[in-house]
């Protein structure tokens, strides 16, 4: 049996005696207003009889202040995610390691199959109720295995298409077994694991199998809905219902919808820093909805945000540098685990069938690939920051190898010329433009999500230009991101654009490396993996064999053996190009931002991406604001 958080939780015990223990708990002035008032209990009855201990980044904060923030709408709602991150455990600053969090320490079976979690006794959700094993039970049994709540079983939580299973072993303490080792559980677990917290004494009062059936139908009429399940995700959204408790560090006061979206602090919230102040520090995170990014770029150079680290393109690096001393702020550029800024993804389960065909030919992919000139979109882009590359991970993952970020990335339009026309692609129209087999023109669109996180239409502008030198007629297509995620769902789009980010600890969720369901570049080839072959489409021969070597990663406890099977998919997708890379190890999105100089203890480089939700690998909690 592995301890694994007990070296953590003597570190931390040890911080405990030496800083907080020495002192009376202490709290934010308005809180303390509250207790004095009868309206909150006292600090210490707040927190668990075990809060976990923050060391600041540079200092021990002040309390107190306003975080103006601004975001795109409801669809914006990740950047809210990551910075209330508090899974049952967590990613470190670095990624480095998996650490404790909600969770005070954890144990893995020798087999590898049995993850055993102690929860903090006396933590408490955000309206003071007790958190316990309860609440974990009630997200396993009343929501995952509710067909209505969750039609399909989460991957993450399965071993070669087999379930988890849970079990609770008393208050505090439960445990998830798998029939089968599995060597990735914590690692995906740091990265899932905010989805898992229902609170069970809030959420029944929602669900069918608790509520009076009277009670609750009246409410669902109320409420505009036709189904009970419908009026539970909901009321269980905490983005849109206030009131919703949770554990995290700041909860809504109103909905995403509002003008002003405003987060205030939880007073029950369960960590403390290293001289016993109860946290966060901010009173408050007021968010202001605007239309596009390019508004939050001029508003971060106007000095009017305290700290944005989302939708800060780098192409206003520049601007943003000269106004630093007029906006009383400071730039950040923190690391990304960005393998490619913009990743060009042709349609494997593209509709047309000869687009389809040509898309599934490896030759064609790398024919496009070599079409592109990377030097130049990351001079004219990405000021060159960057690195020319191909679309993989990163030098510090273990399953990097060089050969992978040079494969089909050199500029060689000669190349991609002659592959073309060995596919037998030489006949071309009066404008230049290659035929089909059908006769048609070759002509592909290129599909881009509106306002995102970056120079994506810039970098696809360029990439037109290629490609039409080597007789492919390009078209592009800004739409509106729910309507292109809909698109992309529904198979319609011939090339997508995104970034291709998780590129450190890919395993954790492979995003670019196995076709998920949602937007990617084959949804069809997901669902055949998800279902273990019962819905969607087999993909070719090479992905399986991808899928097959993540299977293998996933379950082996043998570290060497992981990074074996990890290279193995790295080299698959280095060869067959599925995703085109351009330029990476580039500032790019969620690592270029703004922080004012009454901000405090953010640091200046940090490992920023998806999977370790930054900003909140670096603990915002710990965030503080001062009077300028």
């Amino acid at each position: 049996m592995k301890r694994c958080g007990l070296w953590l939780a003597a570190l931390a015990c040890l911080v405990m005696f030496a800083g907080a223990s020495a002192f009376a708990y202490n709290e934010a002035p308005v809180l303390r207003a509250l207790v004095e008032e009868g309206q909150l209990p006292p600090v210490e009855s707040r927190l668990p009889e075990e809060p976990e201990v923050i060391e600041c980044h540079t200092e021990v904060g002040e309390y107190g202040g306003t975080w103006r923030r601004a975001f795109l709408g409801p669809s914006d709602m990740s950047s809210l995610g990551r910075l209330t991150y508090d899974p049952l455990v967590r990613w470190n600053q670095d990624a480095s390691a998996v650490v404790r969090n909600v969770a005070k320490d954890w144990t893995v079976s020798d087999d590898g199959k049995v993850f055993t979690f102690y929860l903090r006794k006396g933590m408490r959700w955000s309206d003071g109720e007790p958190f316990t094993a309860d609440d974990l039970v009630f997200w396993y049994q009343d929501i995952l295995m509710n067909k209505e709540l969750t039609p399909s079983f989460p991957e993450w939580l399965t071993i070669n298409g087999k379930p988890a299973q849970m079990e609770k072993l008393d208050e505090y303490t439960f445990q998830i077994v798998f029939p089968e080792p599995y060597g990735l559980f914590v690692q995906r677990l740091a990265t899932f694991g905010t989805e898992i917290f229902y609170p069970k004494h809030y959420g029944r009062k929602y669900h069918i199998n608790y509520a009076d059936p009277n009670e609750l139908n009246r409410m669902v009429k109320e409420a505009g809905f036709d189904y009970w399940y419908q009026l539970f995700r909901r009321k269980l959204d905490q983005w849109v219902t206030v009131g919703r408790p949770v554990l995290s560090a700041w909860k809504i006061e109103t909905p995403n919808t509002q003008q002003h979206f405003i987060l205030k602090r939880n007073p029950y919230y369960w960590k403390v820093d290293t001289a016993g102040n109860q946290l966060p520090y901010i009173d408050t995170m007021l968010n202001e909805l605007v239309q596009n990014a390019e508004v939050i770029n001029l508003k971060a150079v106007a000095g009017e945000l305290d700290m944005q680290l989302r939708h800060i393109d780098v192409a206003n690096l520049p601007v943003l540098k000269e106004g630093e001393s007029t906006g009383k702020y400071r730039v950040i550029l923190w690391k990304p685990a960005l393998g490619a800024d913009v990743g060009i993804m042709p349609n494997q389960n593209q509709k047309d069938p000869v687009l389809r065909s040509l898309f599934r030919d490896k030759e064609f992919r790398q024919a496009l690939s070599v079409a592109i000139n990377r030097e130049e979109i990351n001079e004219l882009v990405y000021l060159g920051l960057g690195e020319a590359r191909q679309a993989t991970v990163i030098p510090e993952c273990p399953f990097y190898e060089d050969e992978f970020a040079t494969a089909w990335a050199q500029y060689d339009p000669e190349l991609g010329n002659r592959m073309l026309d060995e596919m037998g692609l030489t006949r071309r129209n009066s404008a230049g433009y290659r035929l089909r087999p059908d006769g048609k023109t070759l002509s592909v669109t290129i599909e881009i999500p509106a306002g995102i996180f970056g120079p994506w239409v810039k970098v696809s502008e360029l990439i037109k230009e290629y490609w039409e030198a080597l007789g492919v007629r390009t078209t592009i297509q800004v739409y509106e991101r729910a309507l292109w995620t809909e698109r992309s769902m529904g198979v319609e789009p011939e090339v997508l654009v995104w970034n291709v980010d998780r590129s450190l600890t890919p395993l954790s969720h492979p995003y670019w490396w196995i076709p998920q369901t949602s937007y990617s570049y084959a949804p069809l080839w997901g669902q055949w993996y998800e279902s273990r072959g019962q819905k969607g489409e087999e993909p070719v021969p090479q992905m399986k064999r991808v899928m097959e070597m993540y299977d293998l990663a996933k379950g082996t406890t043998d570290e060497d053996k992981r990074v074996e099977y990890g290279k193995e998919m790295m080299r698959l997708h280095a060869e067959n190009v599925w995703v085109i890379g351009t330029v990476g190890l580039v500032p790019g999105a969620m690592s270029v931002g703004v922080v004012k100089d009454c901000f405090h203890n953010v640091p200046d480089v940090a490992l920023t991406d998806v999977l370790q939700n930054s900003p909140g690998n670096t603990h915002p909690e710990q965030y503080y604001m001062t009077v300028q």
